[in-house]
């Protein structure tokens, strides 16, 4: 069986979910094509609110960014620092005028 591309967690909490309505369907005995579809479904689904419930939401993957990006921002933190420094030079009554 293929799985959609979710992320690792949604993935792993499907396999354990799939096994578990296996063993669901061997127990009750239920049609092969029945349990294929309602039981998978529904214990995919408690499980996922199981474990969702239990740990809290997946964490989200790091951003990746390109070294271009990374220059950019680095660049805008320095503007804003040189910036902030010249808002502290100004003398008080310009500073309150300007703004």
């Amino acid at each position: 069986m293929q799985l959609p591309n979710y992320d690792a967690g949604f993935i792993a909490a499907s396999k354990i979910a799939l096994d578990a309505a296996e063993s669901v369907r061997r127990l009750v005995d239920i049609p092969k094509p029945v349990s294929d579809l309602a039981v998978a479904m529904a214990t995919i689904r408690s499980t996922a609110l199981d474990m969702k419930a239990r740990i809290g939401p997946f964490p989200t993957p790091p951003r990746r960014v390109c070294e271009h990006c990374e220059a950019k921002d680095a660049r805008i933190d320095e503007l804003e620092q040189e910036r902030s420094e010249l808002i502290n030079m100004l003398p008080e009554s310009e500073e309150s005028s300007g703004a």
